[in-house]
């Protein structure tokens, strides 16, 4: 889509996991489980509707891991790099973008419909 940042943020497990818990209270095992089964859900729908592997780096203009910095610091860097341009939405990109929408929409209902 062009205009749009195409971001990316990842973590490692265990903080993936320390923040499940803090969050949702819910025991480690809980919290693993769940994850695992978020990942494999987004996994399987960014294919089923985009076809593509969600977690290919070349699909992102900026990727973040929450290793080495903080959520703080990973929001001014993605503000930063807004701010120098680059990445306004143009009637074009808007277009291209509810079409998008509208796909996926559809693709969704599909999906749900036995």
């Amino acid at each position: 889509m062009p205009g749009l940042l195409r971001l990316r943020i990842i973590a490692p497990a265990e903080y993936r996991i320390r923040m499940a818990q803090e969050r949702l209270n819910f025991g480690r095992g809980e919290v693993i489980a769940l994850i695992d089964a978020m990942d494999r859900d987004r996994r399987k729908w960014t294919q089923f509707l985009y076809g593509l592997d969600w977690a290919e780096p070349s699909l992102y203009d900026l990727i973040i891991n929450l290793e080495r910095s903080s959520v703080e610091q990973a929001c001014h860097a993605v503000t930063s790099l807004v701010e120098c341009g680059g990445f306004e939405l143009l009637p074009e990109g808007q277009a291209a973008m509810d079409d998008l929408a509208l796909a996926s929409r559809v693709r969704a209902t599909l999906a749900q419909d036995p």
